[in-house]
């Protein structure tokens, strides 16, 4: 779908979202397509301020900050993991 309509903020925005519901996440792509959404998100409310009009927008923004920061969480709780795993297990090689 992203490919027919890659401007289509709600598209990256479900798939960063679908991508968080899938077991386990895929953390790293939700951040790619999340981040995506709010560069689009955000070149849209620049355009508003810009031109002296509402954004009105704000809430779906906030919902893809929300799930960002989300995403965001489960790789850094991922990486400590991993680290703390390898720490653990002094003969697994780090790849």
């Amino acid at each position: 779908m992203l490919e027919e309509d890659d401007e289509n903020i709600e598209l990256w925005y479900l798939g960063g979202v679908a991508c968080l519901s899938t077991t386990p996440p895929d953390a790293t792509t939700s951040v790619e397509y999340l981040a995506k959404a709010y560069e689009m998100f955000e070149a849209n409310r620049e355009y508003c301020v810009e031109n002296e009009m509402e954004f009105e927008n704000q809430s779906e923004m906030d919902l893809v900050v929300s799930h960002l920061e989300m995403a965001n969480e489960i790789l850094s709780s991922s990486s400590s993991e991993s680290s703390t795993s390898q720490q653990n297990n002094p003969t697994q090689e780090e790849t």
